[in-house]
């Protein structure tokens, strides 16, 4: 019985040291180095990264400029730090490069500062990130005459009243909001559900979910993750927050889209649909 207890608790401490959560920043820069040396190709390397941040705790808006919160932490994360936070690691071989990215990725041309930050995903994240070449929009790859399977696009025309009645906390980013006309492509969630496990997804495809069209939100998403290929099926690894967890976790992919869709939609902002984006390797002078 002691053994067994013994070989418990070593099991247990093995696995948690495993998670960057739990490290130091001094085995974390040796991990991300290890990891570059050990998985050359890029989408193996991201998939590992992703699973490495398990069991995070989720914390809302976790990042900032450095002042009242931090500018990277491996402590607590959200959807979106996650994100960038793990494309970040995946595309550069070391702690201190990887946290230069990260800064690239999360401000207009690098520079820290809150009115450079790209809050909203659609219409500044999606589009700042496109153009330094560390995603690419795939959702149209996946028309399929076979499965019936369109996109569909969705439009706003996004103002200054809209955003001070829904984001008041943002009024005075002004110049620096994302005002205009803005489009998305999204696959129709139903038709993503029934086929998706015929769809040629590749590992690390980040699944935007895009929400109803209403005239008093000012964006149209409220949530991203990765698609993980696994040998039980396709899941959905996040940063989520709800009744029964607040961290990094695992779904299956059609179960979470079904609960969400089918329940959480009917008294909350609703589900039309999903947008698939691939991580692109960054040159290392990027």
């Amino acid at each position: 019985m002691r053994f067994l207890l013994l070989l418990l608790i070593s099991i247990s401490i093995f696995g948690k040291n495993n998670y960057f959560w739990s490290m130091t920043e001094e085995n974390i820069n040796k991990s991300i180095i290890n990891l570059h040396k050990n998985n050359k190709d890029y989408s193996q390397r991201l998939k590992k990264i992703t699973s490495l941040f398990l069991k995070t705790p989720y914390v809302l808006n976790v990042l900032g400029e450095g002042v009242k919160k931090p500018t990277y932490s491996f402590k607590g994360v959200d959807c979106v730090t996650y994100v960038e936070t793990v494309l970040a690691i995946s595309n550069r071989s070391n702690l201190k490069d990887s946290i230069s990215l990260l800064q690239q990725i999360r401000y207009k041309n690098g520079k820290i500062n809150y009115k450079k930050r790209n809050h909203f995903m659609m219409t500044q994240w999606i589009p700042f990130n496109e153009k330094l070449g560390l995603i690419e929009n795939i959702t149209d790859n996946f028309i399929n005459k076979k499965y019936k399977i369109k996109t569909q696009k969705m439009k706003k025309q996004i103002d200054l009243n809209k955003f001070n009645k829904k984001f008041k906390s943002f009024k005075n980013l002004k110049e620096d909001l994302p005002l205009g006309n803005h489009e998305v492509k999204y696959i129709p969630v139903y038709k993503f559900i029934k086929y998706q496990n015929k769809l040629d997804i590749k590992d690390g495809t980040i699944m935007v979910i895009i929400r109803e069209n209403r005239e008093d939100y000012p964006i149209f998403t409220s949530h991203l993750g990765f698609i993980i290929n696994s040998k039980k099926g396709r899941i959905f690894r996040s940063a989520v927050t709800n009744s029964r967890f607040k961290e990094v976790r695992d779904y299956n992919l059609n179960s979470y889209l079904r609960f969400y869709t089918n329940y959480y939609s009917k008294t909350n902002w609703k589900i039309v649909g999903v947008s698939l984006y691939l991580p692109k390797e960054l040159n290392e002078d990027k």
